[in-house]
């Protein structure tokens, strides 16, 4: 598994990133891998995330598994409603967060590549 995640929600009906293919060019680049955690079985989730050192996502119960690591970074992303409960609970656990805004397309959201990179450099240094 990569240490660099990026949660899909390709495989459900909310929350899907519109420009998926300019977004997976620009992760891959920096190292992120793509996984759709439904065709992961438990064990198979808890060893991804143990490994992992950074986790990109729309906000979703996907994010939590950064629980089984040690010292994640993780990027929420959201469109017209954020909720603070993967910060809160990261945060209290000494895990970095930070979360992107992105721009609502109907029920998912569209990505601003350019502003997520810069985070992503961001939180590294």
């Amino acid at each position: 598994y990569s240490s660099r995640i990026f949660i899909s929600r390709e495989d459900v009906h909310r929350r899907r990133v519109t420009n998926r293919g300019e977004l997976m060019d620009e992760l891959n680049n920096l190292g992120f891998e793509k996984y759709i955690l439904s065709e992961l079985d438990y064990s198979e989730q808890v060893r991804l995330f143990s490994q992992a050192e950074f986790i990109i996502g729309a906000h979703g119960s996907g994010l939590i598994n950064g629980l089984y690591s040690n010292s994640v970074d993780t990027i929420e992303m959201y469109a017209d409603r954020y909720t603070a409960a993967i910060y809160e609970i990261f945060q209290s656990i000494g895990h970095e967060y930070a979360c992107l805004q992105c721009i609502p397309r109907g029920k998912d959201l569209e990505v601003d590549v350019d502003q997520l990179s810069n985070l992503i450099i961001s939180m590294e240094n």
